[in-house]
């Protein structure tokens, strides 16, 4: 077993990247700037929601574009501003895959589970480009 020296080393060792950390808090504080109707605790919420995302998707999304260290941070930041609504969105997205998942997948890809104001219930199966063809067509 490896011994913790540090919080440094801990954070490391639990796969997080401190740059990516920070800038995800940073941007989860920024995010609450449009925020303001939030009790305390949503706030709380907000803030680790972004962390959390920042920290864990971007050392992924940074390895697989390779991206540089600048452009990594640029990246926490926004996954920290928008880590509460990347949370609703695949919550939604397990929600409904668990009662029609080719529906799910079709909104997934659609992106419309990141719209705060789609209900979390909402089966609507999105039509095939041939079907939106024949639609104009009419």
């Amino acid at each position: 077993m490896h011994e913790i020296h540090s919080f440094e080393e801990f954070l490391t060792l639990a796969g997080f990247k401190i740059g990516s950390l920070i800038a995800g808090f940073a941007g989860s504080i920024v995010s609450l700037v449009a925020n303001k109707q939030l009790t305390f605790l949503q706030s709380l919420l907000v803030i680790l929601c972004g962390v959390l995302s920042s920290g864990y998707i971007t050392p992924a999304i940074t390895d697989y574009f390779t991206l540089s260290r600048s452009s990594e941070n640029v990246l926490a930041f926004f996954l920290g501003m928008l880590g509460m609504f990347l949370v609703i969105g695949f919550v939604r997205f397990g929600e409904d895959f668990s009662k029609n998942p080719i529906g799910a997948v079709k909104k997934f890809v659609s992106l419309r589970y990141f719209i705060l104001n789609q209900p979390a219930t909402e089966t609507e199966v999105l039509p095939t480009p041939d079907e939106k063809i024949k639609k104009e067509e009419k």
